[in-house]
């Protein structure tokens, strides 16, 4: 532990504000979601108001939703009144869940190969990808999808940093999803 007392950088540690959600939109409704599934998940949505379009509408995936949605404004979504938001966190009032992130969205050394102690934060696993994908694409896909009038076709999956590599391990090692 540095010797200021503190673990991590601030933006981790200090509590998401989730303003959003105090403020309003205009453009989209907002709700939450908590699942059990896993360590606890939280989903954030951001549903555009009115009716669908034909087929529905598109979705856009986003990883580390606490953060991510702590950062959005009804300025930002006003710029896509078509899009759903899905804010994909942990049930946690930090925006990172470091530890977690960790082990989710980093892939196994081989496949099938499963957990292990990562080898840079001492205490953490990795190696879960596979595991998260599953939930992500069944568990929290259902959640957040439920009663909405989706466009399957139309799904995107973002990420930054160990987010954005859960990303490309989706890409390269499940396509089709």
């Amino acid at each position: 532990m540095p010797a200021t007392g503190k673990v991590g950088p601030d933006h981790a540690r200090r509590p998401a504000e989730l303003r959003l959600f105090e403020t309003g939109c205009a453009s989209h409704d907002l709700t939450q979601k908590t699942l059990s599934a896993g360590p606890g998940y939280r989903i954030f949505l951001a549903v555009p108001k009115g009716a669908a379009p034909e087929g529905g509408w598109p979705i856009l995936y986003m990883l580390d939703g606490n953060a991510a949605f702590d950062y959005l404004t009804a300025d930002h979504l006003s710029q896509v009144p078509g899009l759903i938001i899905a804010a994909v966190g942990y049930d946690t009032a930090r925006p990172f869940a470091r530890e977690l992130r960790t082990k989710d969205f980093t892939a196994p050394l081989t496949p099938g190969a499963g957990l292990r102690p990562d080898h840079v934060h001492e205490g953490r696993l990795a190696g879960g990808a596979e595991i998260f994908h599953h939930l992500l694409t069944h568990e929290i896909r259902d959640a957040a999808e439920t009663g909405l009038p989706v466009d399957a076709g139309r799904r995107t999956l973002w990420g930054h940093s160990f987010g954005g590599l859960f990303v490309l391990y989706a890409l390269l090692a499940h396509p089709e999803s």
